[in-house]
Order: structure tokens, then C-alpha cells, then sequence
């Protein structure tokens, strides 16, 4: 399985290390670059403050600096970045995080559901204290996700379809646990965690793929098209076991993609316009492999 993720342990509790992130990020309409002095830039669409610059006028149509928390001096320190729908994302290298853009439903994790033109600290568990330990994050439509340095996973923000994965529809303006299989024990062992509209993904140290939440579309590939209030395994291509060997995930608006480590690239769930790349536009339940290039082979 899985020993290491991006040079960090996550069964190793010494191993502290916040994974580096990719040093871009792309939301609905905004993009976040993570500089090597750690400072972060922002341009594009700035409904509900999205850019962080302290306002919430128009667009921001060239590249500009993101303010420091309470829009003191500029964001520093920063490991990596996430942009969702419209908001956005920081995890900083001491482990805290940063979220600033629009907040109806609570994914900025700063215990309101105002919108903030500039970077505030996502909070703690029972909205006490703020967050510390993350070392990854992810962000989708309305809701957010982190992991741990022990491998667990918390989310908050919105819920109806159960993407927070506590085994409830109950939002949180904070982040609370995501809970294991059935609703047993905490979910952990995660190296890598995806947003997409309304589901998640979770990758585990054993390079097997967890997915909750909406499922109209099968995006959660366990062949079905049931929501999931708490994590399941994605099955594998024919249904018979799990998925596997996979080193990278990442969830789109109803469908779901995962990178094996011989670098096949699989997908599931809605595939209109082709979107899920295997030469069909029909939903697909279970994983498929992407296509090679004039639909000749597999991508690898």
C-alpha cells in the first residue's frame, strides 16, 4: 500500500510535516497561486469577496496579492492552497488555516455564515479555539474539508446530501469529524482529500479511495446511486472489490476521478459531454479507464 504521500507519513505521529500542496488552484470563476515565499495571489471573479483584497467589487482581472488575516499586511507562510466554488482556501506551514469569500452555508469554518472580503481562522471542533493540525485541504461547491496529521478528517459547511460525512444532513459552521464505515469510529489513515459539488472523496494510506455524500449521478462509485451519509470504499471496475493503487484523487461537479500509481486514470459517475473520457457520454456506476488519445488505449 501506500507508504508515504508527498514525502510525509501519515501513519508516522512524528512525521508533523503539512502536505505541499499544488501550488495552483482553480474555484468557478476565481484562481489562487501559492508563491515559494508563501504568500498567496488571487485573480478573477470577486463576488462575495472570493479574491480576498478586501472588497467585493466586480472582478480582479489581474494577479493581486491576498491580504493577511483580518486584512492586516498580506497572507505569508502558506503550504498550500484550495479554491472553492466561491470562496477560498490557505493551509499555512504551522498547520492553521485561513478561508475568506462567500459563507452562506458555513464553509469558511469560522463558526458565522457571513461572507469575508479577507483571510479569518477557521475555527475548532465545537467552534472552540481554531484549527491547528491540518495538513491538507480541499474545498467544493458549499462545503470544505481538511486532514489531519493523524490521518483523520474533519469538514463543515453544507450537508444536505450528507458530504460532511458525521451521518447526518446537518450543515456546520465548523469543522466537526467525519466519521468511518457505517458511522464506526473516526474515518482515518487519509493522506489526500477531494471536494466535489455535493460529495467526497478520501484517499487512505493503503491507496484505497473513500467517497460520501451526493450520489444521484453514481460519483460515489460504489454502484449505486444512493447518498451516503458516512464514507464507503469506491469498488472496483467490475464491482467484485475495492479500488486500488491509487496515489491521486480529485472530485468535479458529479463525477469523481482517481490516478493509480502504473498511471491509469479512472472515473465515475456523470459522464454528459464526456467528461468521464472513455469515448461514452452515460453515467457509469463503477470506475472506468480514461482513453488514449484518439480514443486509442488507455491514458498512462
Amino acid at each position: 500500500g501506500w507508504e508515504v504521500f508527498n514525502g510525509r507519513d501519515p501513519r508516522d505521529p512524528a512525521d508533523t510535516a503539512p502536505i505541499d500542496g499544488a501550488p495552483i488552484s482553480a474555484g468557478n470563476a476565481h484562481s489562487l497561486m501559492k508563491l515559494p515565499d508563501g504568500s498567496v495571489l488571487a485573480w478573477g471573479e470577486n463576488g462575495g469577496g472570493r479574491t480576498g483584497l478586501g472588497t467585493t467589487e466586480g472582478c480582479q482581472p489581474t494577479v493581486a496579492r491576498v491580504l493577511g488575516l483580518g486584512g492586516q499586511g498580506f497572507l505569508g507562510n502558506v503550504a498550500a492552497v484550495a479554491a472553492g466554488y466561491e470562496f477560498s482556501l490557505a493551509l499555512e506551514a504551522g498547520m492553521t488555516e485561513a478561508a475568506w469569500g462567500r459563507n452562506g452555508y458555513g464553509m469558511l469554518g469560522d463558526g458565522t455564515t457571513a461572507l469575508s472580503v479577507v483571510p479569518v481562522q477557521i475555527h475548532g471542533e465545537e467552534d472552540a479555539g481554531f484549527l491547528s493540525n491540518a495538513v491538507m485541504t480541499a474545498g467544493g461547491r458549499d462545503h470544505s474539508l481538511a486532514v489531519l496529521q493523524d490521518g483523520s478528517v474533519r469538514a463543515w459547511g453544507a450537508n444536505g446530501a450528507g458530504q460532511l460525512g458525521d451521518g447526518t444532513t446537518s450543515g456546520s459552521r465548523y469543522p466537526i469529524p467525519v466519521v468511518g464505515e457505517e458511522g464506526a469510529g473516526l474515518l482515518g489513515r487519509i493522506v489526500a482529500v477531494a471536494a466535489g459539488c455535493n460529495h467526497s472523496l478520501a484517499l487512505d494510506a493503503d491507496g484505497c479511495v473513500w467517497a460520501w455524500g451526493a450520489n444521484g449521478r453514481s460519483q460515489l462509485g460504489d454502484g449505486a446511486t444512493v447518498n451516503r451519509k458516512t464514507p464507503g470504499r469506491v469498488l472496483s471496475p467490475d464491482g467484485s472489490g475495492v479500488l486500488s493503487n491509487i496515489v491521486a484523487v480529485s472530485a468535479g461537479n458529479y463525477f469523481s476521478m482517481a490516478l493509480d500509481a502504473f498511471g491509469g486514470l479512472w472515473t465515475w459517475g456523470y459522464g454528459a459531454d464526456g467528461r468521464l473520457g472513455d469515448g461514452e457520454s452515460t453515467r457509469r456506476a463503477l470506475p472506468v479507464r480514461v482513453h488514449g488519445v484518439d480514443d486509442m488505449g488507455f491514458l498512462e
